[in-house]
């Protein structure tokens, strides 16, 4: 019996590099996921066990930094706007205040 893949010619341990076999998501997909949940995907960085998003939405930017592949599989929209690493408010890019929904600098209500 042989393992699968040793037909064609390539080994299990190098499917990623030979462009065979990828589990993950695309950019594309996760951007069109994103999209279709109502938010503006302003950059994705895809890594083998996570991945960093920044999103937009209405006017606040969220960050995700490495979160992992089982978390953006199962995460809803009100999954990303309550556990977000960072949260930026849109009027001048200052940190977002959570309990009084108002940018960290200039006070504007969000």
């Amino acid at each position: 019996m042989s393992r699968a893949g040793s037909d064609i010619g390539y080994c299990d341990s190098d499917y990623r590099e030979n462009n065979t076999v990828d589990f993950q998501p695309s950019e594309k997909e996760v951007r069109e996921s994103l999209e279709s949940l109502g938010f503006s995907v302003e950059d994705v960085r895809l890594g083998e066990k996570d991945l960093d998003l920044y999103i937009t939405h209405e006017t606040i930017a969220y960050d995700f930094i490495d979160l992992d592949w089982d978390s953006y599989n199962t995460f809803t929209k009100e999954d990303y706007l309550n556990q977000y690493d960072n949260a930026w408010a849109a009027c001048c890019g200052a940190e977002y205040d959570t309990d009084w929904r108002r940018c960290g600098k200039c006070q504007e209500a969000l």
